[in-house]
């Protein structure tokens, strides 16, 4: 290898980011790019020297002075970690001024496997740099941090499934008939409220359809419980009177179509025992 080559070497190790791992009980150094974490290579020593596992070591095996950009970067790291069992990465340098940067990994594991985690530190001197230099830098470096912390913590989970089952909108339906066009329905009580034109009494009814009323004045409720076959009821209608007894009615849409009011009270049908409706 000639000092043009070497330096063109060097140069190259300076400037293209790898990771570099110390692998104690082989005693060797595990090198990759970031960019190419796939692409694994080994250096190790030998009675000869450094010898790496690349392509471009192996192609130059006849001449014993070549040094492949990945010997290159662990002589730049002093050919052994450091003390305190912190990993190196070289990365790039600007040139706008400073010395080489460096990336700081350490992780720490406990034994019974509760702890482990990974923290990232990136040093580098800037004093002659420009903000530009800066902001280039630190980006590229972040670039790298990315990589380096997916293949820790793996491919990221997929989305979890919503188990969420939706619920259909019910969609109201007629209600049952006798197939007269009569509904089943209890009456219930006779009741009262305050409207327009002052106390308003009605009758208050439960069937398959749901709760519903039929407005009108004593003498119209009382016929209405006669037509329905109850004219011992008919003589008394008290707000408030508990009635509870099966009937048919016919019903018609509100005025503004928000409910179903009732339009005539006929007899139950025969069989209709006496029960109490729930909508």
């Amino acid at each position: 290898m000639t000092a043009t080559e070497l330096e063109r070497r060097e140069r190259r190790a300076e400037n293209e980011p790898l990771v570099i791992l110390r692998r104690e009980d082989q005693n060797d150094f595990l090198i990759y790019s970031p960019t190419a974490p796939a692409k694994q290579y080994v250096v190790s020593s030998d009675e000869q020297g450094l010898t790496c596992t690349c392509p471009d070591f192996r192609s130059h095996q006849a001449d014993p002075d070549w040094q492949c950009k990945h010997i290159l970067a662990v002589c730049r790291q002093g050919g052994s970690p450091p003390s305190n069992g912190e990993l190196r990465i070289a990365t790039s340098s600007q040139s706008g001024g400073g010395g080489p940067s460096q990336l700081l990994i350490r992780r720490s594991v406990s034994p019974d496997g509760k702890i482990d985690s990974l923290s990232i530190e990136w040093s580098c001197p800037i004093d002659e740099w420009t903000h530009p230099e800066v902001a280039a830098h630190a980006l590229q470096v972040l670039t790298i941090a990315d990589g380096i912390i997916e293949q820790y913590l793996g491919p990221k989970p997929a989305a979890p499934v919503s188990s969420r089952v939706s619920t259909p909108i019910p969609i109201r339906t007629q209600p049952p008939t006798n197939g007269h066009g009569l509904l089943p329905a209890q009456l219930v009580s006779i009741g009262g409220m305050d409207g327009r034109f002052g106390r308003r009494l009605f009758l208050q009814f439960e069937s398959p359809a749901g709760s519903m009323r039929l407005f009108g004045s004593a003498k119209q409720l009382a016929e209405a419980l006669q037509r329905a076959g109850y004219a011992h009821l008919a003589g008394n209608i008290v707000e408030g009177l508990p009635l509870n007894v099966p009937c048919q009615v016919m019903t018609k849409p509100s005025a503004d179509g928000r409910y179903q009011n009732v339009d005539q009270v006929l007899p139950p049908s025969t069989g209709n025992a006496p029960r109490r409706w729930v909508a």
